[in-house]
């Protein structure tokens, strides 16, 4: 009897086993001959559109059947356009795949009405950075006697940050205690401005202040005095702490994890709800294979684009993360979005 059982148990396994590579078998035939389509709602030219055309460029040598790729910018309402179309309207086969503007998928969360889509009804396939690599900073005038963010916190009369539209000075003034004032208006010239002695303080990028100041954070004119996205601090900006370092309340905290969401979102692919499983799992596995491809990884680097890749199981823990967030962070984050307390 048991080597009958053992017997049946053999074959039932072996009977999954032949079924399983034969679906695996299908699911490779089903790019054959086909096109994906990826819709990025970035503009052509800019940091989402050349990632996009970057990874189709490569991903197909990943996918089995070797598809063709043709990149469409869908750009309208900041990439929101890009989401609401990819979730509600592409084909869900597995043959249209989408890459969103991170400011959108967070528009989206603090209640946007145009936003016809939830960030975790998307199948994300992953990013190619995740702005680990490429912190944001916040920077003041190296010839002020501060040293130290605590100085800007206690200093006694309000620092002018000048500001290009985003909500971090916002955050470093609300969440971490900077005695600042927010100046809006800048556009590129802000770090000549700062130079200047226009502003005292503005935030950028570290990758741009590198790329396009570099002179001024190696003579001292810029100073870095603490830098978001990290846990751990950049080893480049070793003597500037994280923003995690300087919060001192737990709602402080979770205002700050709600802004690096956004910012470990990078570049973020994805495919609507309702595709097959096993067509997800192709796409997510050429996703990671395409970021370890190390031909991939030179024609990013050539770009001067960030390359700090997440796959998609682990952007999808970050996104869920977004999602949990209270509705008193969403509400103070929505508050600060809108230049609260100007």
């Amino acid at each position: 009897m048991r080597g009958i059982i053992k017997a049946l148990a053999t074959g039932v396994a072996l009977a999954a086993a032949s079924l399983a590579l034969a679906e695996a078998a299908r699911s490779a035939d089903f790019y054959a001959g086909k096109t994906i389509r990826l819709i990025t709602g970035g503009n052509a030219g800019g940091g989402y559109d050349t990632h996009s055309r970057l990874l189709a460029n490569f991903i197909v040598k990943h996918i089995p059947g070797r598809p063709d790729i043709v990149v469409q910018n869908m750009p309208e309402g900041s990439g929101i356009g890009a989401a609401n179309y990819v979730y509600n309207v592409s084909k869900k086969d597995g043959t249209e795949i989408g890459q969103f503007n991170r400011d959108a998928l967070i528009l989206a969360l603090l209640g946007e009405k145009a936003a016809r889509f939830t960030i975790d009804g998307f199948i994300w396939l992953g990013t190619p950075a995740d702005y680990t690599q490429n912190v944001f900073i916040a920077a003041i005038r190296g010839n002020f006697p501060f040293k130290s963010f605590d100085d800007v916190r206690n200093a006694k009369t309000p620092l002018n940050f000048g500001n290009t539209g985003t909500v971090l000075p916002y955050l470093v003034r609300d969440a971490l205690g900077a005695n600042i004032k927010v100046i809006e208006g800048y556009k590129g010239d802000i770090f000549l401005a700062m130079a200047r002695g226009e502003i005292d303080g503005m935030v950028t990028s570290f990758a741009t202040a590198k790329l396009t100041n570099a002179e001024m954070l190696a003579n001292g004119t810029m100073r870095v005095v603490v830098q978001f996205g990290r846990d751990t601090r950049l080893p480049d900006l070793p003597d500037a702490p994280t923003a995690m370092e300087l919060v001192r309340t737990p709602a402080d905290r979770d205002l700050m994890r709600f802004f690096e969401v956004g910012l470990h979102m990078g570049f973020p692919f994805a495919v609507p709800p309702g595709v097959p499983a096993d067509r997800v799992q192709i796409l997510r596995d050429a996703f990671r294979n395409t970021m370890k491809d190390p031909e991939y990884e030179a024609a990013v680097r050539k770009t001067n684009l960030e390359f700090a890749p997440v796959d998609g199981e682990h952007l999808t823990e970050a996104i869920h993360e977004a999602v949990r967030a209270s509705p008193e962070t969403v509400a103070r984050y929505k508050a600060l979005a809108a230049g609260g307390g100007r």
